[in-house]
């Protein structure tokens, strides 16, 4: 689909500048468009996959500048938790 493609055109570029800025890349974003940039990265990650509400996910290039990216933790949710058990919450 189009989004499909220009997430992963997005997500490519914003790659290619940290490079070049030796710097890491933290996407902040909705779930159907968190889901596209999964795809686009991970070529196992099935669209579909259900994403929590406010969840966090982590993904690694497994060597510098092999392009190729591993699922470190997904779904998780321990800082809603932490919050919400808080007594000052």
């Amino acid at each position: 689909t189009d989004v499909f493609k220009r997430s992963t055109h997005a997500v490519n570029k914003l790659i290619e500048d940290c490079r070049a800025a030796k710097g890491d890349l933290v996407v902040l974003s909705h779930r159907s468009t968190l889901q596209t940039v999964f795809a686009a990265l991970l070529p196992d990650f099935e669209q579909d996959t259900k994403m929590e509400y406010g969840g966090i996910a982590m993904i690694a290039e497994t060597e510098p500048g092999s392009n190729k990216f591993e699922m470190i933790t997904f779904n998780e949710l321990n800082h809603l938790r932490d919050r919400i058990q808080s007594p000052s919450s």
